[in-house]
C-alpha cells in the first residue's frame, strides 16, 4: 500500500512538473545552413532547405527527459510526395512512413505492407505502393488506409518503381527482375507491357528501376544496368534515349530514382555519383546538385527523388537514412527574396543574367547521342542552364568504386559484411559485381546473393 502511494505521488509530481514547464517536451531548434548550387560565382539555381531524419526533425519537439533522438527510417528505398507537399511517403524495410511536415507529425503503416518499395501519389492523394514480398501493388486512400491490392496474377518478379498517369488512367510498374514495365489501369486491370524485354537495344531494358510520367503522358524510365534513360510515348512507342556508363556529367554509374519537377526538368539520382543530375526532357544536361558526404545537404547512397508543385525536391538516402529537401530557384524566386539575393551577392554569386536563360553565345552540353539516328532526342528550343559548366560528379565509379558501392548496399540490406564476403566482392570482376548487385533486391539472406 505504501508502494502504491509512492507511485501515485511520483505520477502526480510528473504531471504537475510537465504542466509547470509547459509540457514534457521542448521546442527543437533545427539547424539549416545556407547551401547553394552551383557554387560562386554562378547564379544559384538550387538551395538546400530542410531535412527529416529523426522524429524530432518532423515534430520539431524534443523530449524534456531524454537527449536521445529516434530515427524515422530503418532501411528505406522509395519516396513520393503530394503536389501540395503536405504528405511525403517513404517506403521502409517493412513499413510506410508518412510525413506531414506542415502538421509536424507522422504516421506509420505496417499492417498492410510486407516489403514496400516504390511509391506514387495521385492528384487526389491516393497512394500506390509496390510490394517486393507480396509481388503486387497496394493502394491506400487519402487517410493512409488500405483500400485494395492488384497485380498478383501478372507474375511480378521484382516490382520496384511505380508511376501514375491519372489523366490517362494508367499505372506503370517497373519489374526489375523481368526487365519490363507492366501497365495497369488505376482500378488494377492489366493493360500491357512497355518495351521489348531484356537487352541493350532501344526499347529493351536491363533492370529498369524507376519511372516518371509528365503531364502529356510521356514515360521516362531509368534503365539502370544499361546506364540510360529511355523515353516512350503515351501509346507505348519508344521515342528516344540518353545516357551511357561513364564518370563525367551526363553519364551514369548507378542511376536509380527519377522524377519531373514543376518546371519540367527531369531529375535523375545516381547512387554512385551521390548527386542529382538535371536534364531537359530532351536529354540536354543542365547541371547537377549536392554530392557525397556525411553533411547536411549532401548525400550518401541516394536512391530516389520526388518533387512537389512548388519547386521543392525531395531526395532519399539510404546510409544514415534521411530525406533532404531542396528548392529550385527561378527568376521569380529571386525577385520575391531581394534580401536573400543581396546576401548571395555578398557571398560572391552573380545575378547578371536570368536564372532561366544561358549567357549570350553559350550552349549547354549536348545529350548523349542514342544508338541509332532514328532515336535522336528532339532539340530543346530554349534550354535551361543550371550552371555554365558542370564539374565531374562526385565519387566516380571504377573497379574499386563498384566494389565499395556493392559493399555499402549489402550492409544496408544485411548488416555488417563478414570478411570472407568482403574479400570476394573486392576481388570480383565488374560483370560479377553487377550480377550480385541485381540479386540484392530479392535475396532474403546474404548467402543467396553469392550463390552460384
Amino acid at each position: 500500500m505504501r508502494w502504491i502511494k509512492g507511485e501515485m505521488k511520483k505520477q502526480i509530481f510528473m504531471l504537475l512538473f510537465c504542466a509547470l514547464v509547459g509540457g514534457c517536451s521542448t521546442t527543437y531548434d533545427k539547424k539549416i545552413n545556407t547551401l547553394y548550387w552551383p557554387d560562386v560565382p554562378e547564379t544559384p539555381r538550387i538551395k538546400w532547405v530542410d531535412y527529416f531524419r529523426t522524429i524530432e526533425d518532423i515534430t520539431l519537439e524534443k523530449s524534456f527527459f531524454s537527449d536521445r533522438s529516434e530515427d524515422l527510417f530503418s532501411k528505406p528505398y522509395g519516396i513520393a510526395v503530394t503536389g501540395d507537399g503536405r504528405r511525403i511517403c517513404v517506403t521502409d524495410l517493412d513499413q510506410l512512413v508518412i510525413l506531414y511536415p506542415e502538421e509536424k507529425r507522422y504516421t506509420i503503416v505496417k499492417d498492410d505492407v510486407a516489403w514496400p518499395f516504390g511509391a506514387a501519389f495521385t492528384g487526389s492523394g491516393k497512394l500506390y505502393v509496390t510490394d517486393m514480398t507480396a509481388k503486387e501493388v497496394r493502394v491506400f486512400d487519402e487517410s493512409d488506409k488500405f483500400v485494395k491490392a492488384f497485380g498478383k496474377g501478372v507474375g511480378f518478379s521484382k516490382p520496384s518503381g511505380i508511376a501514375v498517369d491519372e489523366p490517362r488512367n494508367r499505372v506503370y510498374v517497373a519489374d526489375a527482375g523481368a526487365h519490363t514495365i507492366h501497365i495497369f489501369t488505376m482500378e488494377g486491370e492489366y493493360v500491357s507491357e512497355l518495351g521489348h524485354g531484356k537487352g541493350g537495344d532501344p526499347g529493351q531494358f536491363g533492370f529498369p528501376s524507376n519511372i516518371a510520367v509528365d503531364d502529356e503522358g510521356t514515360v521516362f524510365v531509368v534503365d539502370s544496368m544499361n546506364f540510360r534513360v529511355q523515353v516512350f510515348s503515351p501509346e507505348g512507342e519508344f521515342l528516344y534515349l540518353w545516357g551511357e556508363l561513364g564518370d563525367t556529367s551526363g553519364s551514369f554509374a548507378r542511376p536509380k530514382g527519377i522524377t519531373l519537377d514543376s518546371f519540367g526538368h527531369v531529375l535523375v539520382v545516381d547512387s554512385a555519383f551521390q548527386n542529382v543530375q538535371v536534364f531537359e526532357k530532351t536529354g540536354q544536361l543542365l547541371g547537377w546538385f549536392s554530392g557525397g558526404g556525411n553533411r547536411q545537404g549532401y548525400l550518401q547512397l541516394p536512391s530516389t527523388v520526388a518533387a512537389d508543385d512548388f519547386g521543392r525536391i525531395y531526395v532519399l538516402q539510404q546510409i544514415f537514412p534521411r530525406v533532404s529537401v531542396f528548392q529550385f530557384l527561378d527568376e521569380e524566386y529571386w525577385d520575391e527574396h531581394p534580401e536573400e539575393k543581396a546576401l548571395a551577392e555578398a557571398r560572391g554569386h552573380r545575378f547578371d543574367f536570368s536564372p532561366l536563360t544561358l549567357p549570350e553565345g553559350e550552349t549547354p552540353p549536348a545529350a548523349t547521342t542514342p544508338s541509332a539516328p532514328a532515336t535522336e532526342a528532339p532539340v530543346a528550343e530554349e534550354p535551361v542552364a543550371l550552371q555554365e559548366e558542370a564539374p565531374r560528379p562526385a565519387s566516380p565509379p571504377g573497379p574499386g568504386g563498384e566494389a565499395n558501392l556493392l559493399i555499402q548496399m549489402l550492409e544496408i540490406r544485411f548488416g555488417t559484411l563478414p570478411t570472407e564476403y568482403r574479400e570476394r566482392v573486392n576481388s570480383a570482376d565488374p560483370q560479377t559485381l553487377q550480377k550480385w548487385g541485381a540479386r540484392i533486391l530479392s535475396a532474403q539472406q546474404l548467402e543467396e546473393v553469392f550463390s552460384e
